[in-house]
């Protein structure tokens, strides 16, 4: 019986022994007909397959804790979940896109892609920003529908405001705007198109990439901001109309007030789903900056030819309501209960929407070389401002 199972043992371990031959032999084989390069590609694509089936799982758990709640602290935490969820699935890809596209020359063979990310960064700030409208409508139909006196409701409602309008929204500010854009620019505006441009052949065509970089960035940033500036003041505006129905008793105006905010929704979400994110155009002022910064109401329509002066002075007047904007937000920073401030914020923002009619008829791309210099002058000063009251 010993001798059977010595002689087994010794079996199964040729058995492993053939296996791992034949293996080897495949390998050696593969090596030599199709060379080392594509042996290498194959184990990057798996190694990439695998790196994306990471992300499949960590999003997958995530959702798994998104679940409907019919409380303030089940929306929340499903809110919260929303959020991370958005912010998980845009980094992660930044980061496989980062390890793919890695060389100027990858980036020239797969800008598509690049692109790509930037109208995704977009779209998907669009739906989230409309995801953080139907919370806010959520928790206030949750705490009016409850049994609660009207102090007690009066003081669940500012959960909107401390919860969403303050906390969520800025989670999603500093992740999205601050965070996956800025590594953006970083990797590649400021580091693959600017690492050794010295030895680029073809210096024409390295700029005019460098430059379209910036232009994908700058929008996509302006854009990313504009969504979420203009949902915090719907969601702002919606929290103080409800808030001041409760206080004064006008629960009649409180019902109409909540069927309107939901009927603004439900427009939005019509134009988001019917909208190429190649060509935004929504209700709100997601495209404000990016299509129409550069002119004001005097110059809708400019293009190429003796307009220069029109347009420096176009830039020159978007310039100073940079300036302005800053201004408000440096004193909302310093006295951030101050709902004052808040109302001059909301005040800069309906500016926007209001100017926003007469620049749709602008076509950026109809620039002079001098007049995009110009452009891109001006933009650099207006970043660095905003930079300052980001941090």
């Amino acid at each position: 019986m010993e001798e059977k199972n010595v002689v087994k043992e010794n079996s199964g371990k040729a058995g492993v022994g053939v296996i791992i031959a034949i293996i080897c032999a495949v390998l050696l084989v593969l090596f030599m007909l199709i060379g080392i390069p594509i042996i290498v590609g194959i184990i990057y694509s798996i190694s990439q397959n695998l790196e994306k089936s990471n992300v499949i799982a960590q999003n997958t758990a995530i959702i798994d804790s998104i679940i409907p709640q019919n409380n303030i602290s089940g929306l929340y935490d499903s809110m919260t979940a929303e959020e991370e969820l958005l912010y998980n699935n845009l980094n992660n890809e930044r980061k496989i896109l980062s390890n793919e596209v890695n060389t100027y020359e990858k980036y020239k063979e797969n800008k598509d892609k690049v692109k790509s990310f930037y109208d995704k960064t977009l779209s998907s700030s669009e739906k989230f920003s409309i995801t953080l409208r139907e919370y806010a409508l959520k928790y206030a139909k949750t705490i009016t529908d409850s049994n609660k006196d009207k102090d007690e409701m009066y003081d669940d409602i500012q959960k909107i405001y401390d919860e969403i309008y303050d906390e969520i929204a800025t989670d999603f500010y500093d992740d999205v705007y601050k965070g996956v854009l800025n590594d953006m620019y970083d990797y590649y505006y400021n580091g693959i198109l600017a690492a050794n441009s010295d030895n680029i052949e073809d210096f024409s065509k390295y700029l005019e990439a460098k430059n379209q970089e910036y232009k994908w960035y700058s929008d996509t940033r302006s854009n990313v901001y504009n969504v979420y500036s203009k949902a915090k003041t719907d969601i702002f505006s919606f929290y103080n109309d409800i808030r001041s129905d409760i206080q004064l008793g006008e629960y009649e105006k409180l019902q109409k007030d909540l069927k309107t905010f939901e009927e603004d929704i439900n427009r939005l979400k019509n134009v988001n789903n019917g909208t190429n994110s190649n060509n935004t155009k929504t209700n709100n002022i997601d495209n404000t900056i990016a299509n129409t910064n550069i002119v004001d109401n005097n110059t809708a329509g400019l293009s190429n030819g003796d307009n220069s002066t029109e347009f420096k002075t176009a830039m020159d007047t978007y310039e100073k309501f940079i300036n302005e904007y800053v201004e408000v937000i440096r004193k909302y920073k310093q006295n951030p209960t101050d709902f004052s401030i808040l109302g001059e914020y909301v005040a800069m923002l309906q500016k926007y929407a209001d100017e926003e009619k007469n620049f749709d008829s602008w076509n950026s791309d109809d620039l002079t070389s001098q007049e995009y210099d110009y452009y891109m002058q001006v933009m650099s000063r207006i970043n660095a401002k905003l930079a300052e009251v980001e941090e």
